[in-house]
């Protein structure tokens, strides 16, 4: 829940566009708070990659996203500060199923049969099933 929460915040912190700023050519790293960076991670999570598919709901940005996290969270032994890799790939299940993508939902059952996630391979399953039968 926590995770949820802070991923909550990174969103609406830094998916608000500052009225007047002064400078436009800065970069989409720069407008994201610090607190949010994991120098440990920077090779496998783009923070305004994440921001971005979080904001738009993006959820094949979203598996992608979640499965170099994985990636990221085995290296360095730990998830990440602001979510989980596993918190990004539900979330992706979520809104997959949701719009009846069924190949991106495949997609998903395999990341999380690779990383043995099991709830969340029940819900695509479940996702899946349910647009078989309509």
């Amino acid at each position: 829940m926590r995770l949820l929460s802070c991923a909550a915040v990174l969103i609406l912190t830094i998916s608000s566009v500052a009225v007047g700023q002064a400078d436009e050519t800065a970069t989409e790293a720069t407008s994201i708070p610090q607190e949010f960076h994991d120098a440990e991670f920077d090779k496998f999570l783009d923070l305004a990659q994440l921001r971005a598919a979080w904001s738009d709901m993006d959820h094949v940005a979203l598996a992608h996203i979640a499965d170099q996290l994985a990636a990221g969270e085995r290296q360095v032994g730990r998830a990440h500060k602001i979510a989980s890799s596993k918190t990004l790939l539900m979330r992706a299940a979520r809104a997959a199923a949701q719009r009846g993508d069924a190949e991106s939902l495949a997609e998903i059952a395999e990341i999380a049969k690779k990383r043995e996630w099991i709830d969340i391979l029940s819900l695509v399953e479940a996702a899946q099933k349910t647009i078989g039968e309509s």
